[in-house]
């Protein structure tokens, strides 16, 4: 890939090799004169106050200048890298900042000195003292310290606690040999003549035994057994006393550690206990009557008596990016990130005007080293990283413990309770909801679009280290552009923008700014799309169910008895009217897709009056049926019956009733079920 060269405006330029000067070492003409000045300098004086060092700085900013052509009108010209580790993409700077570049090369020379140092030609008073080589008569323990030497530059990792590498070098070394030993024993063998129970030890019980130490502490050698899970207790302890013997330094850091973290988990648990016999009397003498829950279980019998179980609560220990589980997997380490989010936690629906709570866990204990994510001194207040330095009871009654953190800064903060502290995984894990939360489906065919100066846009802030604002689109104008190619030869683009609150970003890519009208066009159809309802309301369920056809059930007449002029013999009036309602009904029926029907006699004009809303026990709520008809024309539809009867005179509705003696006219005979 070749190198981009931008001018200061920003626009791509061709570098001139004769005149213009590539402030980088690995530039051949910038190597050379910058070599000669780091030879003259020598390894001594690298500080930032050596007059010397600066006017050579100055002397070699005069020497790039002289390849100035004043013939032609041709000015040198600077190009340094866009940032210190960049070596395919350079912008050019002023005279100022060409300076300030060469300086801070002659300040850097010692990074460099494989290169210049040993073929300088000068004498020893410009070699620095530090690679000078002395001659001392050894020391009387050489041999001892030599051997500390070289297992602390090996810096073994054991297996079963990987972070102690971090914590303490020297007893990770020493677990880590234990288990390689046992592994090579392993691979050759059982030997013979062992007669005590701490030989032939496999390699994942040493694995399951340093385990063990970390959590129940040195002594409490049942408890080490039960993570071991195939020695007794006087297995165990035998084989801690061969280690002992060998390395006592394994005895004191794991009883202080060992310590730590019972004191920590017997704190948890007489918390939770007293804070449960606390409540437990306050919990009887409320009104369990109005509780939902015991009244569904009432009415459905299932109620039943239940011992009172244990308030020991479930303890998580954090070692660093590492936990273990002391119920469900007390001898297991794995990395916390490999823990899943629990379906239950998840939100049914998305809302974009809520923003991704931040994830907690009240069940967790920091031990005292743990690299932590914490509050300052409230929940309104950002966080930051740090370190436990110490835990107390709560003397308030809440069930937790008070941590006291020490902030990578310097900051400390007293008294923060466990909601307040996160582990580093779950915090990534929070950041990537926030990313999910305002992300934006940008088209290819806006980020492809370059923006003009001055045009007010919505750009991505980012900023992982302040998760309040990370990933938030904020409104701003661009200051400048850069032009650059990214892959497939396609042109990208690069905006410095200027913020409304003050703040600026000088290289943002083209998918994270976006015009205002696109932003918001963007923004509303995300809200639209991810507004989903998690599952369908009683409405719903009924509208989806009408959509459905019912099947056809054969029609019965139900013979009833009645004691007025409309009570007609079924068989008389079914061959009189066999011919002509077979059309009709069969129409209706498709119609109407009911499946039973239920024959009622026409009420009197006394009787006529506004349809009550609660539906009678024996009749189907707003479905009419026509069951018989007298002509071929009968059409009436069910919903118009209901009008004309509300709408005709009491007096007239004698005389707009049909009679069996004229079988011409319209014979309704139909009730409102």
């Amino acid at each position: 890939m070749q190198s981009t060269f931008h001018s200061m405006g920003g626009k791509p330029t061709v570098l001139q090799p004769d005149v213009d000067v590539v402030l980088s070492l690995k530039n051949s003409l910038y190597k050379s004169v910058m070599f000669d000045c780091f030879v003259r300098l020598g390894g001594k004086n690298t500080n930032h106050n050596n007059d010397a060092e600066k006017e050579t700085a100055r002397e070699a900013l005069r020497v790039f200048k002289a390849r100035s052509r004043s013939g032609d009108g041709r000015a040198v010209r600077f190009f340094k890298p866009e940032s210190r580790y960049a070596s395919r993409s350079f912008v050019e700077v002023d005279e100022a900042a060409a300076l300030e570049k060469i300086t801070a090369d002659i300040y850097r020379r010692m990074e460099s000195a494989k290169r210049w140092l040993k073929s300088d030609g000068t004498d020893d008073d410009s070699i620095s003292e530090n690679h000078r080589p002395k001659k001392t008569r050894p020391p009387p323990q050489a041999p001892l310290e030599t051997s500390t030497k070289k297992r602390k530059v090996l810096k073994r990792t054991p297996e079963s606690l990987p972070f102690l590498s971090n914590v303490n070098q020297d007893i990770a070394d020493i677990i880590a040999g234990e288990e390689l030993r046992a592994k090579r024993k392993s691979l050759d063998g059982p030997t013979s003549n062992r007669k005590d129970q701490c030989s032939d030890w496999q390699p994942n019980e040493v694995v399951n035994f340093f385990r063990g130490l970390y959590v129940h502490g040195w002594d409490d050698w049942k408890k080490v057994s039960t993570m071991v899970k195939t020695r007794d207790y006087q297995g165990v302890k035998l084989y801690a006393i061969k280690l002992d013997r060998r390395f006592p330094e394994l005895r004191i850091f794991f009883s202080k550690q060992g310590d730590a973290v019972q004191k920590a988990m017997r704190a948890r648990s007489s918390d939770v206990e007293v804070s449960g016999s606390m409540s437990g009397d306050q919990n009887n003498m409320v009104d369990n009557r109005s509780d939902p829950a015991i009244i569904a279980a009432s009415a459905n019998g299932s109620m039943k008596y239940q011992p009172k179980m244990s308030t020991r609560p479930k303890v998580v220990i954090c070692l660093g990016n590492y936990i273990i589980d002391t119920v469900a997997e007390p001898s297991s380490l794995r990395p916390s990130i490999d823990r899943k989010r629990h379906t239950e936690t998840l939100p049914d629906t998305f809302d974009p005007s809520i923003r991704p709570a931040i994830p907690t866990n009240n069940q967790q204990i920091y031990i005292p080293g743990n690299n932590v994510y914490a509050r300052w001194m409230n929940k309104d207040d950002p966080g930051s990283y740090g370190t436990v330095e110490s835990y107390e009871r709560n003397s308030t009654g809440v069930p937790s413990l008070l941590y006291h953190v020490k902030f990578d800064d310097g900051a400390e903060s007293i008294d923060l309770d466990t909601e307040d502290i996160m582990m580093q995984d779950q915090y990534q894990a929070w950041l990537k909801d926030l990313e999910n939360y305002y992300s934006l489906h940008v088209p290819k065919d806006i980020s492809s679009t370059r923006l003009a100066k001055n045009s007010r846009v919505y750009a991505k802030w980012i900023d992982p280290s302040d998760p309040e604002l990370n990933g938030c689109w904020m409104s701003g104008k661009i200051h400048s552009s850069k032009t650059w190619e990214g892959d497939g030869n396609q042109l990208r683009y690069s905006y410095h923008v200027v913020f409304d609150n003050g703040d600026q970003d000088e290289n943002l890519e083209d998918g994270e700014v976006l015009p205002k009208e696109v932003y918001t066009t963007l923004l509303r159809e995300k809200m639209e799309k991810e507004r989903i309802k998690p599952r369908l309301c009683g409405f719903d369920l009924i509208a989806e169910a009408s959509k459905l056809s019912s099947p056809i059930k054969p029609v019965k007449a139900i013979p009833k008895e009645h004691d007025d002029e409309l009570a007609i013999e079924p068989a008389a009036r079914k061959a009189r009217t066999k011919g002509s309602d077979a059309s009709i009904e069969g129409s209706l029926v498709d119609e109407l897709r009911c499946n039973d029907v239920h024959e009622l006699r026409i009420p009197s004009p006394s009787q006529v009056g506004r349809i009550s809303s609660t539906p009678s026990p024996d009749a189907h709520h707003n479905i009419f049926i026509k069951s018989e008809a007298a002509d071929e024309n009968t059409s009436i539809d069910a919903t118009k019956a209901v009008s004309d009867l509300n709408a005709v005179e009491v007096n007239d509705v004698k005389s707009a009733l049909p009679t069996t003696d004229s079988p011409n006219e319209h014979n309704v005979e139909g009730s409102n079920l």
